[in-house]
């Protein structure tokens, strides 16, 4: 099976080398081979370490640059010239499957194929809800016209598509609710990692780990990894911070952020803990490394219509690394996930109220019973968040709208 993956991004592009080249190449060893074409804003440096990647996992890539800037005007204008690429690839290389991620490329999609005769099976990996997340963090207002314009792209999209990918249940619901989509075509496949690559290692690795970030032997270890902004709870996470880091144990902290303003409002409110906590930036292959070490990962993420429809990987990276992780209630399918292994995952709700029973949580399962939170973070994560589990829900997804265009 050969199968076009659209995408339309910018500067980072991280998620291709850490999320979908590795799920494409392990859906390569099926016979599903994906090659890459994404649009992008991108300079020529990060093309690069996106191509060289791409190369290692043994794929094809091609990055269109469509100018600078995002904005409704960049994405309107390269519409017609995306779908035109796109129906040139579907015509040379035969393709079975389109696979758009995302709405600019799904409305491209759908542009190409308005003028085909017998079009390939269409897979719409609806990933991020990437209107309402504008909406909800951008300033982007629901009663816009781009706004509107987008919803109208999504029902179309969906519609048209043969199968439908989801990163939570609740973003399954939501897109039927919004579309009317029968039930049945929408997959969920939550964000997987490499369990060899994220793994628990070893007393000595782990204590090496802890060295490496100066955090004594005996102290509990609190680690945030990512970015930080308005989507990711800042004041909540510095709220929940300052709980953990009073108790009678002091625990140290260690941030895996880029500097900024949100790193500073984030350490501001923790100054009266300064001798526990350090802050630095690492390559993803190095927190790989580190993170085994770790007692309690954060990956917290502020509630909105839009982070219902995402999972955040960090929960996957902690818990397949052995580690417990707190995220925030009502994100993707996370209050589900906590209540199968309580251990392992605990869900806050952003306020006050809710950091006595957090600490409670943080003394039982990443110091009193921290070898049982490990075993149930990693068994949580091989049965949900590892590479092949990602594999096995979008193989079923491309078979299965492969079999429904016929």
């Amino acid at each position: 099976m050969e199968v076009l993956f659209i995408s339309w991004d910018g500067a980072d592009g991280g998620y291709l080398s850490g999320l979908y080249f590795p799920l494409f190449h392990a859906l390569g060893a099926r016979g599903i081979k994906v090659s890459t074409v994404q649009f992008t804003w991108a300079d020529a440096a990060r093309v690069q370490s996106l191509n060289a990647s791409a190369q290692r996992h043994g794929l094809k890539y091609d990055a269109i640059n469509v100018g600078a800037g995002q904005g409704g005007f960049s994405a309107l204008k390269n519409l017609p010239r995306g779908a035109a690429l796109i129906r040139k690839k579907i015509k040379a290389h035969g393709f079975e499957v389109t696979m758009p991620r995302s709405l600019i490329p799904g409305a491209m999609t759908l542009i190409a194929r308005a003028s085909m005769v017998g079009p390939p099976a269409l897979v719409f990996d609806a990933d991020g809800m990437m209107h309402d997340e504008r909406a909800d963090f951008g300033g982007l207002s629901r009663e816009s016209p781009v706004y509107r314009s987008l919803r109208a792209v999504e029902r179309a999209v969906a519609r048209s598509s043969q199968t439908v990918i989801v990163r939570s249940s609740a973003a399954a619901q939501l897109l039927v609710e919004r579309t009317g989509i029968a039930a049945r075509r929408l997959h969920v496949a939550y964000n997987g990692r490499s369990p060899t690559t994220y793994d628990v290692g070893d007393e000595a690795s782990r204590q090496a780990a802890r060295a490496a970030m100066q955090v004594p032997g005996s102290a509990p270890l609190i680690i945030y990894v990512g970015s930080l902004g308005p989507k990711y709870g800042v004041a909540a996470m510095a709220g929940a911070l300052r709980h953990l880091l009073a108790v009678p144990e002091a625990p140290h902290l260690r941030v895996f952020s880029r500097p900024g303003p949100h790193l500073t409002e984030l350490l501001a409110p923790l100054a009266p803990f300064s001798a526990q906590v350090r802050c630095d930036y690492v390559d993803e292959h190095r927190l790989a490394q580190l993170m085994p070490a770790a007692d309690l990962g954060l990956a917290l993420i502020t509630p909105s219509l839009s982070t219902r429809g995402v999972f955040p990987v960090k929960v996957a990276e902690y818990a397949l690394c052995g580690v417990p992780a707190i995220s925030s209630r009502s994100i993707g399918d996370v209050d589900v996930l906590a209540a199968q292994a309580p251990l392992a995952l605990h869900t806050l709700e952003h306020g006050e109220g809710d950091f006595g029973a957090l600490t409670k949580w943080f003394r039982e399962a990443s110091i009193a019973r921290r070898e049982q939170s490990r075993v149930d973070a990693r068994r949580l994560a091989l049965e949900h968040f590892g590479l092949e589990t990602m594999c096995d829900r979008f193989e079923r997804a491309l078979r299965e709208a492969v079999a429904f265009n016929r």
